[in-house]
């Protein structure tokens, strides 16, 4: 692919959206592997797959499972994901939950904003 200013400056505008977006007051603090796995449960979601806990634990190479485990603590306590069980118990799923939902919301609002010259 050829070289693109245009798509340069973009990112660039994004970067600096975001930059200024994450400081603000409500919007969720995340580290680097809190955000990818918010972002790997959203695509997920959206692509009506569901997310087991176990799947996620055991099979991301963000970290170890103590590791992705104590991320995701921090997801639900910050309101970004909630855990729903199957009817016989036996299964946990990952939701996103409003609150992440309004967070991915605004990541598209920065990126619309971003692509606009």
């Amino acid at each position: 692919m050829p070289n693109n200013p245009l798509l340069s400056e973009a990112y660039i505008r994004f970067t600096k959206f975001m930059e200024a977006v994450e400081k603000a007051p409500g919007f969720p603090l995340l580290d680097e592997v809190e955000k990818r796995l918010l972002q790997k449960i959203a695509v997920q979601e959206n692509s009506n797959i569901p997310v087991l806990v176990g799947d996620l634990v055991f099979s991301n190479p963000a970290g170890s499972p103590a590791t992705i485990n104590r991320r995701l603590a921090n997801l639900q306590k910050k309101k970004l994901i909630k855990y729903v069980s199957d009817d016989d118990g036996r299964k946990r799923y990952i939701r996103l939950t409003q609150k992440s939902k309004s967070y991915f919301n605004k990541l598209g609002e920065l990126i619309v904003l971003a692509s606009r010259n």
